[in-house]
């Protein structure tokens, strides 16, 4: 089986270098997570998750004997601001948040499912920074502890 949770992690570098400035930024495409939690393997079809969530935002077909097709689904948010502070020191802080669901069909039905969640929080006042991050990965019958993860 090829299934992979990539998805997250290059949310969180693009919405990260996005967040360099004062601005709100998002990429991807946001899915309803509701409905995360249903998708059972061996069970969920195609048709199921298409209409649970859209088109996906990255749909690979796996070569090989099998009709085997993985669904990416993903999006990130970061908001990041200049706090002006005592003294004159800026401090810029900034919270990012990507959620991604990788679901892999054979015979479109769910053969994988896999929820993650990455949240940051970065700030710096002068020369010294501090960075807090919080990632997690579960099946999706598991979702509600990954998705438990504060967002902004």
């Amino acid at each position: 089986m090829h299934a992979s949770v990539g998805g997250a992690i290059g949310i969180v570098i693009t919405v990260g270098w996005l967040s360099t400035g004062c601005l709100n930024a998002a990429v991807g495409k946001k899915f309803n997570i509701d409905h995360v939690k249903d998708v059972q393997v061996g069970r969920t079809t195609v048709a199921d998750v298409r209409n649970w969530f859209g088109e996906p935002l990255q749909l690979t077909v796996i070569p090989g004997g099998r009709r085997q097709e993985q669904w990416e689904y993903g999006f990130g948010e970061s908001d990041s601001n200049l706090v002006p502070v005592l003294l004159k020191v800026p401090f810029r802080e900034s919270t990012t948040t990507a959620t991604a669901m990788t679901i892999l069909f054979d015979q479109g039905v769910v053969a994988s499912c896999t929820v993650e969640r990455i949240t940051e929080k970065s700030g710096m006042a002068g020369l010294s920074a501090n960075q807090q991050k919080q990632k997690r990965s579960a099946p999706c019958a598991d979702a509600s502890q990954v998705l438990s993860l504060p967002t902004q």
